[in-house]
């Protein structure tokens, strides 16, 4: 709102942690990794139907609230609106351990970004390890571009299949390879 020329923004108030503060903590059940992939699968394709592009999924956007452990995605700070030409191509938006390589390069990104970034989150939920780590931004940024990480299952051999071979799909450098929110 804006009135008497005195701008604000009134949010939801969250109470609870992030899941930045859980992964903290090492690797993660696997039966409370699926719940966050499915609420988070589903909280992008809610904003990818309505032409939302987050860019900047990560653990810190996270947020876990109530007794149920219910799923808040926050800070659409830096989204892209389809419809909207307030953000270019050429931009490299977003958290480099997270972004997708079509972001790291400050190409076009569309909700397969956000795919890729919640795969490196699912990755290192499931493992305690970055998908893309590295000591500088360039290190991190390179292996975004052109390496895959280890695959999950090498790492924690209770993983079931079907989903380590769809974190890997998640992480495909080729976003045309990537599954929909909506598929996850």
């Amino acid at each position: 709102g804006e009135p008497d020329d005195v701008a604000y923004i009134a949010m939801e108030y969250l109470s609870g942690t992030t899941l930045r503060d859980l992964m903290d903590k090492g690797p993660m059940p696997f039966d409370l990794v699926l719940d966050t992939a499915i609420q988070m699968a589903e909280a992008l394709a809610f904003a990818h139907e309505h032409g939302v592009t987050h860019r900047d999924v990560k653990p810190a956007n996270v947020i876990i609230t109530g007794s149920r452990g219910r799923i808040k995605l926050t800070d659409f700070g830096i989204a892209h609106l389809s419809n909207s030409e307030k953000t270019h191509a050429g931009l490299m938006l977003g958290s480099p351990r997270y972004m997708s390589p079509e972001q790291a390069r400050g190409r076009e990104v569309s909700g397969r970004s956000d795919i890729f970034s919640l795969g490196a989150v699912l990755y290192e939920m499931v493992t305690g390890q970055c998908a893309f780590g590295g000591d500088s931004l360039p290190a991190i940024l390179y292996r975004v571009i052109n390496e895959m990480p280890i695959p999950p299952k090498s790492q924690r051999q209770d993983l079931p299949d079907a989903f380590a071979d769809m974190l890997m799909r998640m992480l495909n450098k080729n976003p045309d390879e990537r599954p929909y929110a909506r598929a996850l």
